[in-house]
């Protein structure tokens, strides 16, 4: 569960907060609450993997680089 603001993709696996109010938040709950023990662990599961692919520190290191090449590269 992760709100607009963040701009995550949660590719189904997640669900997106239509706005930070406490009311959304436990509406919410009481939604993800009401779905299978199954496909919660499934969901559980793919976020981890997906979230460890985009956003392990490996990955930061090379996008971080990236940038900084770039910006290199347009101030010469």
């Amino acid at each position: 569960m992760v709100s607009k603001e963040a701009h995550l993709d949660v590719d189904g696996f997640g669900t997106i907060l239509q706005d930070n109010t406490v009311e959304t938040i436990k509406r919410t709950i009481l939604e993800i609450s009401n779905d299978s023990t199954k496909n919660l662990v499934k969901r559980s599961h793919l976020a981890r993997k997906i979230g460890l692919q985009r956003h392990s520190r490996k990955k930061f290191e090379k996008n971080l680089l990236a940038i900084m090449k770039k910006i290199e590269k347009d101030n010469l």
